[in-house]
């Protein structure tokens, strides 16, 4: 019965129970990070999918598409700053919200709702959401991760960690 009973743990023991934390922290982050991004990229493909019936209904209704101008609209709302794509700048505004284009769409039913994280393309370019090109009926959005699958319709684009979905409508 000789010898000193030991209390509490080893530094060993300790740096064990460290690392083993450490890296479940690791993994749970890693995970965390890749729901956020499919969540975001569902949301963008149900208001595009959502979008596109609204715009073939606002054609069925009145013999076209909604024709605020020539450029890039933003569909749907919320977007920071009211812009949902820049230039190369990461600044200057390619497509901004349009009042005229929403009230078109709302004559037919409701704005779908987006997501509005911005997404950087490696030419500097920052999407957010989808817009509408009212000049060629081309409908434009973008999504979190390099080679994702446009499951709204179109063709993907690689640029960085970003795929740019286009395609035209009829």
């Amino acid at each position: 019965m000789g010898g000193k009973r030991q209390l509490g743990f080893t530094i060993v023991e300790l740096l064990i129970v460290v690392v083993v934390i450490g890296i479940l922290a690791a993994i749970v982050t890693v995970a965390y990070a890749g729901i956020t991004s499919r969540a975001e990229n569902t949301k963008t493909v149900a208001g595009v999918n959502q979008a596109v019936k609204l715009l073939g209904l606002y054609k069925v209704t009145n013999g076209s598409y909604p024709s605020p101008g020539p450029t890039y609209i933003c569909i749907g709302s919320g977007y920071i700053s009211q812009v949902c794509s820049t230039g190369t700048d990461g600044v200057t505004p390619v497509a901004s919200e349009n009042s005229t284009f929403a009230t078109a769409l709302r004559s037919v039913g409701s704005l779908p709702q987006l997501s509005n994280k911005q997404l950087t393309l490696s030419t500097g370019q920052k999407n957010a959401g989808a817009s509408f090109q009212p000049s060629n009926a081309m409908v434009r959005y973008i999504l979190n991760g390099a080679g994702a699958s446009c499951e709204a319709g179109g063709t993907g684009y690689t640029y960085g960690s970003v795929t740019e979905c286009r395609f035209t409508l009829d």
